[in-house]
């Protein structure tokens, strides 16, 4: 379920801005982050089943920097191309 989906991103995201400052060298290169990563393709992707999902994908694409920021970087390939198949 995405509201699932979401909260575990959520937590992951937690976890990663707990133990790292934005700055640090090691952020990008960790566990926490790979985690938090793999949620955000798994939010990214995951398909739809109803009108409230669709709703609360929307709701977390526009507000999450992160997510928005894989989005709106991608020039067309991997991440978008995900989220568009994924609202058929």
């Amino acid at each position: 379920m995405l509201s699932d989906l979401i909260a575990r991103y959520m937590d992951a995201k937690r976890v990663w801005e707990a133990q790292f400052d934005e700055d640090c060298d090691r952020a990008g290169d960790s566990p926490e982050w790979d985690v938090y990563m793999d949620l955000s393709d798994d939010v990214i992707s995951y398909r739809c089943k109803t009108a409230d999902e669709l709703h609360s994908k929307a709701v977390i694409l526009l507000s999450d920097a992160n997510i928005f920021d894989t989005l709106s970087n991608t020039n067309g390939h991997g991440p978008l191309r995900r989220l568009l198949a994924s609202l058929c």
